[in-house]
Formats: C-alpha cells, structure tokens, sequence
C-alpha cells in the first residue's frame, strides 16, 4: 500500500497513521521515506526502512539520525526490490 499524510487523521512518527494497512508483516514490509519522520515511525512500529534523498533530508542527517547508510539513495529509481 501506500501511505501519504493525506490518507489518515494521524501524522508521523504516530503509529496510528498506518493502521488502514494492518496487519502487515514485519518481516517483508518496507517503508520507503523521504524524512527522519519516516524513519522514526519504522522504529517505533519494527518494519524496515529505506531512505531517499528527495525531500530535505540528506544523506547525512539520515546517517546521523541512525538509517544504515545501505538503505539510502538519491532517489527511488535507485531502490531494487525483489
């Protein structure tokens, strides 16, 4: 699914605001986010994050924030999901 704040009376890092997609699996979700928000909310609900460098946030605040510098890319035409 996707999220966008639009779609939910709650706003990030709220847990709440991915409630329309639960239940969801852990183990194979994956958030892509464009903000330190994004990434908050995965730890606060245990779900994977990606980061990319679109919005305002760069590559290193993510990295300072604590995102694996694996997960972040310029953009989402860079992310391969299989």
């Amino acid at each position: 699914g996707l999220y966008y704040q639009e779609n939910s009376p709650y706003v990030k890092p709220d847990p709440r605001c991915l409630s329309p997609f639960k239940p969801f699996d852990t183990k194979t979700c994956v958030y892509v986010g464009d903000e330190t928000l994004d990434f908050l909310l995965t730890k606060r609900v245990g779900i994977s994050f990606i980061g990319v460098c679109t919005g305002l946030t760069s590559r290193e605040v993510f990295a300072r924030d604590g995102v694996n510098p694996d997960q972040i890319f310029n953009s989402i035409h860079e992310v391969h999901f299989s």
